[in-house]
């Protein structure tokens, strides 16, 4: 019996594996879905077998989150532009209750979340290996090339998922080395955000300015500064050395701006410049305005050619093979498809996670920082990613959630910040 005990605890204290499944996975064939769905069948299992007992005080915190999210989506169905998307969206976030239910119980123990943490950080340094050897050979350690304009992709082929998650992860890396050694912390930073800068989208620069920032927390002084130096060298580096980076200043100095009917000059100039990210934001602004509860979670493609402005070239390209699928920006794009519910959703999700950070304790705020860096990178709202409700991007957000809870709940109020905090 003790020996069956024992295995018990061993397999429990790996259970931590599951979601760092949903990040190592996603160059894979299924990317994170493989990790999520035995999530969501365990967490099914714990419902069943606890029940009550399940929802201590982080689970409840989860829920109301998850419930913040989910009515929106729920509401924009009915009117939904494409309704098997959206019907797709609302079945992913139903079923992410239960696997964020047992990803927290999987993180409880503080091995459990040092282990994840240490797994993420043998991910992208995998990834960014793999990637700076893909820029210098041509190819990765995998036969995958670089891209058709000279983009590093990693392993991950046809799209430009690495450089993303390589920078919107680096907080949580960053944070466990540097409470082993600063030093290697920086390199390890330098690393990340480097290859992810040969990815060759300027979202990227802004982004590795939030995540340095996010990062100092966990460093010293004078490692801030060494941070924040090595990156503008990387920067004009980088950007001096891509090809794709070259690419796009030729492409906005000689490309001829578009004029679009009742915009200011303003609007039309910086347009260009950002490629067309404005009339992408402008066509979610008309989303979500004309329709009260949107176009529908994932419905951007459909509505697009009927919220953009007349004579638009990019809405003939809508079912056509080069869709114009998302509009680039988290807020917009949750403007346009859920409403202003969909926003008011989200801003009050965050509310509630400041509300707790407040009320934890000093060791429960160190411990959740790293996670909070993280998602504070991806929601800042000036700037360009891909939104929300990607069914390759949001499991991944859900972990850094669950990762936050679980902390903010799992360490005792007196815990002195000193003893969780690296870099003090």
């Amino acid at each position: 019996m003790s020996s069956l005990r024992s295995f018990r605890q061993r397999f429990a204290g790996l259970l931590w594996l599951v979601p760092l499944g949903t990040i190592a996975g996603q160059p894979l064939y299924g990317g994170p879905r493989p990790a999520f769905w035995f999530s969501v069948l365990a967490g099914l299992a714990l419902l069943v077998a606890l029940r009550r007992d399940l929802f201590d005080e982080s689970a409840r915190r989860l829920t109301a989150v998850w419930a913040m999210l989910w009515l929106p989506t729920i509401a924009s169905w009915p009117a939904s532009w494409d309704p098997v998307g959206t019907a797709k969206v609302v079945a992913v976030l139903t079923l992410a209750l239960p696997a964020g239910l047992f990803w927290l119980r999987a993180l409880q123990s503080e091995s459990a979340r040092r282990g994840l943490e240490w797994g993420i950080v043998a991910v992208l340094t995998l990834w960014a290996l793999d990637g700076g050897w893909q820029y210098v050979h041509g190819v990765d350690w995998f036969g995958v090339p670089v891209s058709e304009d000279g983009r590093v992709v990693g392993p991950f082929g046809s799209n430009l998922r690495m450089p993303f998650f390589l920078v919107l992860l680096a907080p949580v890396a960053v944070y466990r080395i540097a409470s082993c050694s600063q030093p290697l912390a920086i390199l390890a930073a330098i690393l990340f955000m480097g290859v992810a800068l040969l990815g060759g989208t300027r979202t990227q620069i802004l982004m590795c300015a939030l995540a340095t920032l996010a990062c100092f927390p966990a460093l010293r002084w004078r490692w801030r500064l060494a941070l924040l130096g090595s990156l503008a060298i990387l920067v004009s580096v980088l950007v001096t050395v891509s090809p794709v980076h070259h690419a796009k200043a030729e492409q906005t100095i000689a490309g001829a701006v578009t004029v679009i009917p009742g915009k200011p000059e303003w609007f039309n100039v910086w347009n260009h410049r950002l490629g067309t990210r404005l009339t992408l934001a402008d066509a979610a602004v008309n989303m979500g305005l004309r329709n009260p509860t949107g176009v529908g979670a994932s419905a951007f493609t459909e509505a697009y050619p009927a919220h953009t402005w007349p004579g638009d070239p990019q809405a003939q390209y809508v079912g056509k093979g080069v869709e114009i699928n998302h509009a680039h920006h988290v807020w917009f794009q949750l403007l346009g498809e859920e409403g202003l519910a969909g926003v008011a959703g989200l801003v009050a999700a965050m509310a509630l996670a400041v509300i707790w950070w407040r009320r934890a304790g000093p060791g429960g705020r160190a411990s959740a920082a790293p996670y909070a860096a993280c998602l504070a990178v991806y929601l800042f709202p000036v700037t360009s990613h891909p939104p929300l409700y990607q069914l390759w991007l949001f499991p991944v957000v859900w972990v850094l959630t669950c990762c936050y809870l679980a902390v903010l709940n799992g360490c005792p109020e007196h815990a002195s910040a000193d003893s969780t905090m690296p870099g003090h």
